[in-house]
């Protein structure tokens, strides 16, 4: 019976992380142009689209505001420095929430860029930034802390020769805070442990 006790407590520190990035955010973008410049890479686009994945997406379409980022220098080995920025912005028809910076961000660590299909690149990395709170009330997304480290995936297709962007997609997940997983566990333990005296009684 004790080891079923453990082997649950085990999967739900398991399960809860997952359960902590899926309040992710995704923001499709279209047009637009990308370039090299000292070292890093720029790019401007129209947002299109903002959606919650874990529901049919896209929630929200329209032409709504603008995404821009940069990149730190390229590193020469795996991908770009740290340092750079991404910016998300609504413009004044965007529901409810009208003109406003709905992230913003810079990359904290090594970013990678690779390519992921033809003309199409990923550039994935961990960023520090904040979310607009209200994005999170509009999709519905409950319990984020919006000011947490994240990660994101910006997938962006565009022509490599005219340097004009086609479409793209950016998945920004927050990272879970250490204190609420250390909680979490150290609650369950102490579960398995009031578990374990009351099977022994």
């Amino acid at each position: 019976m004790l080891r079923r006790v453990v082997l649950i407590a085990a999967l739900a520190v398991l399960v809860f992380p997952a359960a902590a990035w899926a309040d992710s955010i995704d923001f499709s973008f279209q047009g637009g142009s990308i370039g090299l410049s000292g070292g890093a890479i720029t790019g401007t686009s129209t947002l299109i689209g903002v959606c919650d994945p874990s529901q049919t997406c896209p929630n929200i379409l329209g032409n709504l505001g603008t995404v821009s980022f940069t990149t730190g220098v390229w590193n020469n080995v795996n991908g770009f420095a740290p340092g750079g920025s991404l910016t998300i912005a609504s413009n004044a028809s965007f529901p409810t929430i009208g003109a406003a910076t709905l992230f913003s961000g810079s990359f904290t660590g090594t970013t990678a860029w690779f390519q992921s299909g033809v003309n199409q690149w990923t550039l994935s990395g961990a960023i520090s930034g904040n979310t607009l709170s209200a994005l999170y009330n509009l999709l519905g997304i409950i319990d984020v802390n919006p000011a947490n480290g994240a990660l994101i995936a910006l997938v962006i297709n565009f022509d490599e020769q005219g340097g004009t962007i086609s479409s793209g997609n950016i998945n920004v997940s927050p990272v879970p805070e250490p204190g609420t997983l250390a909680l979490f566990g150290t609650g369950l333990i102490g579960l398995a442990g009031a578990l374990r005296r009351r099977l022994k009684a």
